[in-house]
């Protein structure tokens, strides 16, 4: 048997990890002191308010035209017809020059025809080192028809904030 040692005053343990690790730790640190990963209506909220927002906010890029990986929905009619119990639609924004450090709000047009409860949408958004989504990542809301306006940046998605190059939300 081993026995520990002692880390009290005066006795010291280094760790060293990568710059990826110690990064992915900071971030994770941020994200369990700062982040709100729930927004309930605030997207709903903030797209009823666009015309008063709007001389607030600048378009560092638009989406419009980019085409997304679909999984679990098919195209139908300029829109999307949801084909499973996940549905999703990845949008790869890695050619664009977008990154967490100018882009903070993510702004959108939503319309769920069949819709016939309270229904709630999730919003992953990586870059850098990631290769995909991950939970501490995202934020989640109760969405209604309409414009939505949803904080990606700021406390809301620390790992996004912190990107220098998004990749793909």
């Amino acid at each position: 048997m081993v026995t520990p040692p002692d880390i009290s005053y005066g006795n010291i343990i280094d760790v060293i990890v990568s710059p990826s690790v110690y990064k992915e730790y900071v971030a994770s640190l941020f994200h369990r002191a700062f982040a709100v990963s729930d927004f309930q209506k605030i997207p709903v909220s903030w797209g009823r308010s666009e015309k008063s927002l709007r001389t607030k906010m600048t378009m560092p890029v638009s989406l419009t035209g980019l085409s997304p990986a679909t999984f679990h929905v098919s195209s139908f009619n300029d829109s999307y017809k949801i084909e499973g119990e996940d549905p999703q639609l990845i949008f790869d924004i890695s050619a664009l020059s977008v990154s967490g450090r100018n882009s903070g709000l993510l702004k959108f047009d939503f319309n769920c025809i069949e819709k016939t409860s309270e229904s709630r949408m999730q919003i992953f958004c990586w870059g850098d080192e990631r290769d995909g989504p991950f939970e501490a990542s995202s934020v989640s809301f109760i969405y209604e028809n309409g414009t939505l306006i949803v904080l990606i940046g700021a406390f809301a998605l620390v790992g996004w904030i912190a990107s220098s190059k998004g990749t793909s939300f």
